[in-house]
């Protein structure tokens, strides 16, 4: 792919005003709190997306209470709520449902949407899924891969092992680093930016 803008494959992947009714393969971002999608995991793993013939579509998280608590499990299931919501009215305007292939991209709190989402709309999704929260569920959840950052104060290491083997779902986790797979150190940074990012091409790349 050229080298483009953020803005430019925003306006493309994001706010196109594709004829969804027409869309084959569908992908949906489901950003954290405070983790957008012009953030590195997000921004890069949409323009992937693209890559692999998928058109995109934003969730735009609106009207959460400040008042809720984001840095415990009660407050974030809250929030998770109203995203739940927001996401139906996504996709009844994507028109979802004449879609043949669907890949969910989550990050954080996304996860927890994303996840909780797939098991209602009761169909095949695909799952990228960043940082994983504690909470989220994975019930039906296969065909993904998640990434974990062992210094992640948000998601015990242990807990998201276990969460993961169970669904057999592949888990690469990265010492040192946090919940945005993020170190003290920027080449490192580079690093583990681009093998995530290359993990996730491969897995895009492995047909339905």
């Amino acid at each position: 792919m050229e080298n483009r803008s953020f803005e430019e494959v925003r306006l493309e992947a994001f706010e196109a005003g594709i004829e969804l009714r027409k869309i084959r393969k569908l992908a949906v971002i489901f950003p954290g709190i405070g983790y957008r999608t012009d953030k590195p995991l997000l921004y890069y793993a949409a323009r992937l997306a693209v890559s692999h013939g998928y058109a995109v579509r934003e969730v735009h998280y609106r009207g959460f209470p400040e008042e809720v608590n984001k840095r415990n499990a009660t407050g974030r299931r809250e929030l998770a709520e109203l995203a739940m919501e927001q996401t139906r009215e996504l996709w009844r305007g994507a028109h979802g449902e004449s879609v043949e292939e669907i890949l969910f991209i989550s990050k954080s709190i996304g996860t927890t949407v994303a996840c909780a989402y797939a098991e209602e709309l009761g169909r095949h999704v695909r799952h990228v899924l960043f940082t994983p929260l504690e909470e989220t569920v994975l019930t039906g959840v296969t065909d993904a891969l998640a990434f974990h950052g062992a210094s992640d104060k948000y998601a015990r290491t242990e807990v998201i092992r276990e969460a993961m083997a169970a669904q057999g779902i592949p888990l690469h986790v990265y010492e040192g680093a946090n919940h945005s797979l993020e170190t003290n150190d920027t080449l490192k940074d580079i690093v583990i930016l681009s093998e995530v990012m290359k993990r996730t091409d491969a897995f895009l790349s492995v047909d339905v």
